[in-house]
């Protein structure tokens, strides 16, 4: 991981001396004749092949963890982010860089492919395809644009406030975009998703965009803009139009089959990446061999296990509330590895364990079923159904226990619901990139911010939390894209 950083920074560096833009492929003279490249659909179909392996799965999924609540420095740590861990965040940290570049990566090669796609003229019996295609392009240039929006804009329900760049064409050399609004971009990315779920057909395979996922996506932009009911329409098609089901939890097993390869527990199946698994919606693929994910190697160097330098485990306050407050809890085993030593607080990642052949491989999950029933119960809390809130996670969390029955949940005020929906997502989505974002959109209405233990720093005595409303709960414009840009606008703070 520590090479990783230093090439980026290299990279970086490199592009401040020009337009960061130039690292989002610019059109330039020579470099690429589309009207060559594209010529039929299959064309088409080859090039977002590779656009799969290049949506941004990663970059975010390293920030969050590192700099949120979710992690605390392993027994061997070795430095290594020490300064993001601790909330040193600035125009110059590498993966608020990181996570700008790749999603403008992804945009900029969806939008060369769809411009391309005017060229191509289908076949009778190609239409379908040429329009599937399309579509999921158009659908990760939407999901490109939510992932920015999740991070560098200061209010996402705000749509007067500033969001990030729209391309609605291929980029010049000269171009110099200025920030749009989020009204903007929210409206870019509804006509994308619109034309997205007419044109998708079908077909449902969590490896590739599906009606599901397009549903999926739309839910999560609209409980991220507030506008619940809206989200909660989407939230319905997706749990109940296309066949996916909550994983369960139970049995739980024996731990050698929990463990190995060929899990029978369906949950720990999802983390296991068993073809079969229920409750992924859309995931990126990892291969065994060429193009893969690994995100493993964000927590280590080797194997997730005690002995496969662990940089990072996980914190001690969410080990607490796993192995403590719903002891019964399928999590508590599926994230975390046998090998752990919980007394040398040594809490060994195991969310991520690899697959046959290539231990720090896995699928990336974007899109689970459970998250469209927490944002159902957001929904409910907002439109003041404390009980309905209620009733949907209390369906979640009978999914989550491998014995016996959940603790129900039921509440008094709005405050208290809020507090137990970031509870179950921060349970729920621990290492999957939510975290950052919840508390910066949840934060204030549940009274709630990062937790820390005293013990999740190699230091004690290290500040715990940062405050709700901290310019840090909103990323920097890179340095390299103020440098080079000179209509682009910085957050406040910075």
């Amino acid at each position: 991981m520590k090479n990783k950083i230093g090439i980026l920074g290299l990279f970086l560096a490199f592009f401040g001396m020009f337009s960061c833009q130039d690292a989002y492929e610019i059109e330039q003279p020579g470099l690429l004749d589309d009207e060559t490249t594209f010529r039929t659909v299959n064309d088409l179909q080859l090039y977002l092949n590779g656009l799969y392996t290049s949506v941004a799965g990663l970059s975010g999924l390293e920030f969050t963890s590192i700099y949120t609540d979710e992690l605390a420095p392993s027994h061997v740590y070795n430095g290594s982010n020490r300064d993001l861990h601790r909330w040193v965040l600035n125009s110059a940290t590498s993966q608020a860089a990181s996570i700008w570049v790749a999603n403008y990566f992804t945009i900029n090669r969806a939008t060369r492919m769809i411009a391309a796609a005017g060229n191509v003229v289908p076949g009778d019996n190609e239409v379908a395809d040429y329009n599937s295609v399309l579509a999921q392009a158009r659908f990760l240039r939407a999901l490109a644009y939510m992932n920015l929006q999740s991070y560098y804009t200061t209010n996402m329900a705000d749509n007067s406030a500033l969001g990030v760049p729209i391309m609605t064409d291929v980029p010049t050399i000269a171009d110099r975009l200025p920030r749009a609004t989020n009204g903007e971009v929210y409206a870019h990315m509804e006509e994308d998703l619109n034309f997205a779920l007419a044109n998708i057909g079908s077909a449902q395979n969590n490896h590739f965009v599906s009606a599901a996922a397009i549903e999926a996506l739309m839910a999560r932009m609209y409980t991220y803009r507030e506008m619940y009911s809206q989200a909660a329409v989407h939230a319905n098609n997706a749990i109940n139009n296309y066949g996916i089901q909550l994983a369960s939890g139970s049995p739980l097993g024996t731990l050698t089959n929990f463990y190995g390869n060929n899990p029978s527990n369906e949950f720990r199946q999802i983390w296991k990446d068993v073809p079969t698994a229920p409750e992924v919606i859309f995931q990126l693929k990892s291969e065994v061999q060429g193009v893969g994910f690994q995100p493993a190697s964000i927590w280590f160097f080797n194997a997730s296990n005690y002995s496969g330098s662990p940089i990072w485990s996980m914190s001690l306050r969410v080990w607490d509330l796993l192995n403590n407050a719903m002891p019964n809890d399928v999590r508590r085993y599926a994230y975390v590895d046998p090998t752990s030593v919980p007394e040398e607080n040594a809490i060994i990642i195991d969310k991520y364990p690899g697959v046959n052949f290539a231990p720090l491989r896995n699928n990336v999950k974007l899109f689970r079923l459970s998250e469209m029933y927490l944002i159902l119960a957001e929904n409910h809390v907002n439109s003041g159904n404390l009980g309905a809130a209620a009733d949907a996670v209390n369906t979640l969390r009978a999914e989550r226990v491998y014995e016996g029955t959940a603790p129900a949940v039921s509440y008094a005020s709005a405050t208290e619901a809020w507090a137990s929906i970031m509870h179950e997502r921060r349970l729920e989505f621990w290492l999957e990139g939510h975290r950052y974002v919840d508390v910066r959109r949840l934060g204030t209405r549940a009274n709630q911010a990062f937790d820390r233990s005293d013990l999740d720093d190699e230091v004690s005595g290290q500040p715990l939390t940062i405050p709700l409303g901290d310019h840090r709960f909103t990323l920097p414009i890179p340095f390299a894209e103020l440098n080079a840009n000179p209509n682009m606008t910085q957050n406040p703070g910075y």
